[in-house]
């Protein structure tokens, strides 16, 4: 599937030369989800942006459709805190229904644990981060991890037990190239699982490999103008265990997905304003 995505084009404050510690999710929605722009929320991306956001502390109600009502989905809590002159540490908490893309904070993103019955979702996941600056050179790392277990001991029938987990790692780069010229760099590798266990029968199994990556390049153009084109590509591979007869298993391979987006967007500053959009194409296939 190919679509040509075209982002909202957003007035919104601007940036000033050195980054704002300021914005979020809500902010990005707001602006059309526009990957053209520089937000707090970048970390969940990539975790090099944490050197530009110490002593930050980063969350998000969530949204909802009624007034005041319980079905608000998305929250999330983040903070990140300098220590010493070049390195930052932070940590994240997010449920499984985060609303960001492209992060190890996403559980099971494509669903590949629903193909086990009676598991129990993956819902909270931690998130630990660190950063080192060496001069205009950002480096980034995140580590996330979740994971549910759920034991049945029946009077009557074997024992069985159902378990879950998701290993998620990011590796993250942020560069002023030079003056005219900012990198931004990631790459993350999510592990979702799950396995179903009884005695006298072969263990069944699924796990998929998620592997994303993320660039971007800020362009300045002019005082007030800068270029910013963006990649996305997303590729996934899962495989399953299934009993065949007693103790012995054979492999199955389940569904796999690609994901690959390209756009080449523009920021307009000036003053205390941004307007920032363009048009991004998307190929999917499965």
């Amino acid at each position: 599937i190919s679509t040509l995505l075209f982002l909202l084009f957003t007035l919104v404050p601007a940036q000033t030369q050195n980054i704002e510690k300021t914005g979020g999710f809500a902010r990005l929605q707001a602006m059309g989800n526009n990957p053209y722009i520089i937000d707090p929320f970048n970390m969940t991306v990539n975790s090099a942006w944490g050197a530009y956001y110490s002593d930050f502390i980063m969350g998000d109600l969530g949204s909802t459709n009624t007034a005041f009502g319980n079905d608000g989905i998305g929250q999330f809590i983040g903070a990140n805190f300098k220590v010493g002159s070049n390195m930052t540490i932070g940590a994240f908490l997010a449920r499984n229904d985060f609303s960001g893309q492209f992060s190890i904070l996403n559980l099971d993103p494509y669903g590949v644990i629903n193909n086990i019955g009676g598991i129990v979702p993956l819902n909270n996941i931690v998130e630990l981060m660190g950063t080192f600056s060496a001069g205009k050179n950002k480096f980034g790392f995140g580590v996330s991890y979740a994971s549910t277990t759920s034991e049945s001991n029946p009077a009557v029938g074997d024992p069985t037990v159902r378990s879950a987990s998701q290993l998620g790692f990011n590796f993250g780069f942020v560069s002023q190239l030079s003056g005219s010229l900012l990198l931004d760099v990631s790459l993350s590798l999510s592990l979702p699982g799950a396995t179903f266990e009884q005695p006298n029968v072969a263990e069944t199994s699924v796990s998929e490999t998620i592997i994303s990556l993320n660039a971007r390049t800020f362009i300045r153009m002019s005082e007030k103008f800068k270029l910013v084109p963006v990649l996305q590509f997303v590729t996934t591979s899962a495989s399953g265990e299934v009993p065949t007869t007693g103790t012995e298993s054979e492999s199955v391979d389940l569904p796999s997905n690609s994901i690959f987006i390209l756009g080449v967007g523009f920021m307009y500053q000036t003053g205390d304003f941004l307007f920032a959009g363009g048009p991004a194409y998307l190929s999917q296939s499965t």
